[in-house]
């Protein structure tokens, strides 16, 4: 085939429908937690009005009553993400683009499944995604004021429920020291912190210098010493503690992480969703076919590539509740209660309820116990039955 310029056309034209047909046969899930924003520059600036007072009775012959409503800034950037292909020229010249055709339509669907990708991501690490109050998204101390304003007398409200932790031993542990979590059971943490111990030779000592690491960075600042008492865990993922004193154990590591997975109890029937998708430029397929571009003319190679704009984030945390405790009745329970006692500033209940159990691959069977059981142990109707959704996501852990 001699490769003219209505040749290229024609095929700039079949990769985009191929890219359209891809697109179109995805399936999306952001929908379901995400409420699409779009954005027209570098970023969006979020102005979120904490809580509009609820109406009052309008005594006849006074006036309205103003007031102040505490306003918070919240800034989500936007990035560039991209894919790119090159097409061998001789794959053109020998009508051999049959071979292509899969690889377009992946491309499409893989630019829908990135959004769902990044959506859930950022569910999946709101342990340390900051939201509008300068707080992790899933913290156990969102500031929550006495007064309408944001002012008064701060009430920390929480929407992490921490469960059990477990230790991860190092690879190779030898007897030259132990670690322990004490208080409120063994290897369990109590009111979101823990207390340890070091072990040698069967003697307890107090004062073995120890760090805090967090994602590998020193979490807390400078060693700190046993005899210092409770260290806090920082919210979600895995602690990991190492003796720096050398009469231990010596560049060994302990990671104390949660048990059991987490999961999330979401309120997303609301005009806007727990997350945020932030749509700046939509993915779309470009194509270099210009015999006299650098690529095309040194490598012998079009190139046929994907780019797109966008940002992911968080809205209201009040939305949503992270628990690590296991999957249950007792815990599904305590996480709806928890996010129905919730209150915005000044004390007014947010309304908002559970509507979905957005859960990983592992914990789906866990789920339908829960929640699509329609009988439970010993056939006793199952109270829970259908009282919220269930998604169950491959993009969670």
């Amino acid at each position: 085939m001699v490769i003219t310029q209505a040749t290229l056309n024609a095929l700039r034209r079949t990769f985009d429908r191929l890219f359209q047909t891809g697109i179109q046969s995805a399936a999306s899930e952001w929908k379901k937690v995400a409420t699409r924003v779009p954005s027209g520059s570098a970023q969006n600036i979020y102005g979120w009005l904490m809580k509009f007072p609820q109406m009052r009775e309008w005594p006849k012959g006074s006036r309205r009553q103003l007031r102040d409503i505490a306003e918070k800034a919240y800034a989500l950037a936007n990035r560039k993400f991209e894919s790119t292909v090159p097409v061998e020229r001789e794959d053109i010249e020998d009508d051999n683009l049959g071979l292509y055709r899969p690889l377009v339509e992946a491309t499409g669907q893989e630019a829908l499944d990135h959004v769902d990708r990044g959506v859930f991501g950022v569910l999946d690490n709101g342990y340390r995604t900051t939201c509008f109050d300068g707080k992790a998204f899933f913290a156990a101390d969102h500031p929550r004021y006495t007064k309408v304003d944001g002012t008064g007398v701060n009430e920390p409200e929480s929407n992490l429920i921490k469960g059990e932790l477990e230790v991860v031993e190092p690879t190779g542990k030898t007897s030259a020291g132990d670690l322990t979590i004490v208080g409120g059971g063994a290897r369990k943490a109590v009111g979101g912190t823990f207390r340890i111990k070091c072990v040698k030779a069967g003697a307890s000592r107090t004062a073995a210098k120890f760090r805090l690491a967090y994602d590998d960075e020193e979490y807390g600042g400078a060693d700190l010493t046993l005899s210092a008492g409770k260290y806090e865990i920082p919210d979600g993922g895995g602690v990991k503690v190492a003796f720096t004193d050398a009469a231990y154990v010596k560049d060994e590591e302990w990671t104390f992480k949660p048990k059991y997975a987490p999961w999330y109890l979401l309120h997303t029937r609301s005009v806007l969703r727990p997350l945020i998708y932030q749509d700046r430029d939509a993915a779309k397929i470009e194509v270099v076919m210009n015999p006299q571009n650098d690529t095309v003319f040194h490598a012998d190679q079009y190139l046929y590539g994907v780019r797109a704009r966008r940002a992911f984030g968080v809205a209201f945390w009040q939305m949503a509740v992270c628990s690590t405790e296991e999957l249950g009745e007792e815990a599904f329970r305590k996480a709806r209660q928890r996010m129905m006692e919730i209150k915005w500033d000044g004390g007014q209940r947010t309304g908002f309820r559970p509507t979905l159990l957005t859960v990983g691959p592992g914990l789906l069977a866990s789920a339908e116990t829960t929640i699509k059981a329609q009988f439970g142990t010993g056939g006793k109707t199952n109270t829970l039955y259908n009282t919220v959704e269930v998604c169950d996501s491959s993009w969670l852990r």
